[in-house]
């Protein structure tokens, strides 16, 4: 029995969106900036060459990464906001549609079958420990990884792109992550600021371009959307903050660079809301994990399995009985086929990091174990909502 069938008939009818590199997509876009930035390695595709016309070559880029600002947000702004009257494309997010393939997708410009970051809970053979990857955390204990034998090359085993830049690097983030193992992977170890406000942290991408003595690349990176979809939901009061907060701050940084830079907002993904009912929670002896040689790992919308030898055939059958209504289960080899990760064959590491199997959510449902905190907003799937994310170009 293949669920790639259904996966298909799910794409051609609209309700999920196929990943695909021929789509143009936050990867092509990271390339575009960074050719731009100075890095004259990079192999463009068309996409991203357009992509790169389309901004433009200016003496100061700024790119703006505002975490979970799918475009059925940007859709609901007014006309004439900043954000919805520049917004000059809609662009794919990579799969899974979640923060840390996005991030490192975007800070490497290469898709995660290469970059080998499946999901925010992602399982490292070598160390034999799950990894919540960008906190760099023990998922379980919450320990420093590194305790647990991870090193930071063993985690991200693809530079991040900063390297390859010539102008200088500035990145702006909140003050919590700033200096993190993430953070300074991602950014080559460029400078950092990290900001209390967003008002501050807008005023220091200011300060930069007016003191600036040569090229620059600033990148700022905004949370508060995706934090309060995930706390509140997509159409709560506290995202309509958020956005507030967002669109008052970029109108402030577009008056404050006055025309000496180019704004370039994207995000890593949207969200949707998954009700109570359809959020399954597996109890810690939930007789499906006997199967496994590891927790499931991944996302809660594409759960990876580690399935013990000589259990798949049990494996598939109990998991299609319980979840076969809602999820298609695939084997790592049929999601490799689909190029589901990028266009390139899964890498010797991330087909390792995936298991055996991945389950991708039908529609709005989730399957994991207990999470940290009570949860409205998800992502890491493929419904347009969760895909498609705004260009906006100032």
């Amino acid at each position: 029995m293949s669920d790639v069938p259904r996966l298909l008939a799910a794409f051609d009818d609209g309700s999920l969106i196929r990943p695909s590199a021929d789509v143009p997509n936050t990867v092509d876009l990271a390339r575009a900036v960074a050719s731009l930035c100075g890095a004259t390695d990079l192999d463009l595709n068309v996409a991203a060459r357009d992509l790169a016309q389309g901004i433009g070559d200016h003496d100061h880029i700024v790119f703006v990464l505002v975490d979970g600002l799918g475009m059925h947000l940007v859709d609901q702004e007014e006309r004439d906001s900043v954000i919805r009257a520049n917004n000059k494309a809609t662009l794919h997010a990579v799969f899974p549609t979640s923060t840390a393939p996005s991030l490192t997708s975007i800070a490497t410009g290469e898709w995660p079958a290469t970059h080998a970051i499946p999901g925010w809970f992602t399982y490292i053979p070598d160390a034999k420990i799950t990894a919540t990857i960008l906190p760099f955390v023990e998922r379980f204990s919450k320990e420093d990884a590194r305790k647990h034998g991870l090193t930071v090359e063993g985690a991200f085993p693809t530079p991040a792109l900063g390297a390859r830049m010539t102008r200088t690097h500035l990145r702006v983030v909140p003050k919590h992550i700033n200096g993190s193992v993430y953070s300074l992977y991602s950014s080559s170890g460029a400078p950092s600021i990290g900001y209390s406000s967003l008002r501050a942290g807008v005023n220091a991408v200011i300060d930069a371009i007016a003191t600036a003595k040569a090229p620059s690349y600033t990148y700022l990176y905004i949370p508060f959307v995706d934090t309060a979809q995930h706390e509140r939901g997509i159409d709560s009061k506290s995202t309509r903050r958020a956005m507030k907060l967002v669109r008052s701050r970029l109108e402030m940084l577009a008056e404050g660079i006055r025309g000496r830079s180019r704004i370039v907002l994207t995000a890593d993904h949207g969200q949707i809301e998954i009700e109570d009912a359809r959020q399954t929670i597996l109890a810690h002896d939930d007789p499906m994990l006997d199967m496994l040689r590891v927790a499931p790992s991944c996302e809660p919308r594409v759960p990876a399995f580690h399935v013990k030898p000589g259990m798949s055939s049990q494996f598939e059958d109990v998991f299609r009985a319980r979840f076969g209504d809602r999820f298609a289960l695939l084997t790592i080899d049929e999601a490799d086929d689909l190029r589901f990760f990028g266009p390139q064959p899964l890498s010797a590491e991330m087909r390792r990091r995936l298991g055996d199997y991945v389950g991708i959510a039908l529609d709005a449902d989730m399957v994991s174990l207990p999470l940290e905190r009570p949860m409205l907003g998800f992502h890491g799937g493929l419904m347009p909502d969760e895909v498609r994310v705004p260009l906006v170009i100032i």
